[in-house]
């Protein structure tokens, strides 16, 4: 990303963006999101398949969701989002993050209330699971009868 992003609402009080990055996500010095026309319903999520690197001086905005690192370069900010990487570290050079998103963007701060993916554990086959415990049954009773028959 280079330059100044500016993201409209168009005044949806809930208006989400969700920008997927198959691998990385790098930003140029100075760059800057901006989000207009939104009230505090707004999210804003940045899901980055490998690393992000925020780079110097970048006014960001938003949930960065990394699978490996996320490096924010000297004095870049985040004022409404957070920095959450999976497998590696976050490394922060004199930033300032914050997720307490009074008025615009509440609905990413944290977050809480927004972008709920929840996949449902499928239960296991009843009747293998009957079968294999009534043959583990058979089983002990039948080794019990051979003991005693001895």
């Amino acid at each position: 990303m280079s330059g100044p992003l500016t993201l409209n609402g168009e005044g949806n009080a809930n208006a989400v963006w969700v920008f997927q990055m198959p691998s990385t996500l790098i930003t140029s010095p100075n760059s800057v999101v901006n989000m207009i026309n939104i009230s505090s319903g707004a999210g804003l999520y940045w899901n980055v398949g490998n690393s992000a690197t925020i780079d110097t001086n970048t006014t960001f905005l938003g949930n960065i969701l990394a699978s490996a690192s996320i490096t924010m370069d000297t004095t870049a900010t985040d004022f409404c989002g957070r920095a959450l990487a999976s497998t590696g570290a976050v490394t922060l050079q004199q930033n300032s993050l914050s997720g307490n998103c009074s008025g615009i963007l509440a609905g990413s701060g944290g977050l809480n209330g927004g972008l709920d993916v929840s996949i449902p554990v499928p239960a296991p086959p009843t009747l293998p699971l009957l079968v294999l415990g009534l043959a583990g049954v058979g089983l002990a009773y039948a080794r019990r009868r051979k003991s005693t028959a001895d």
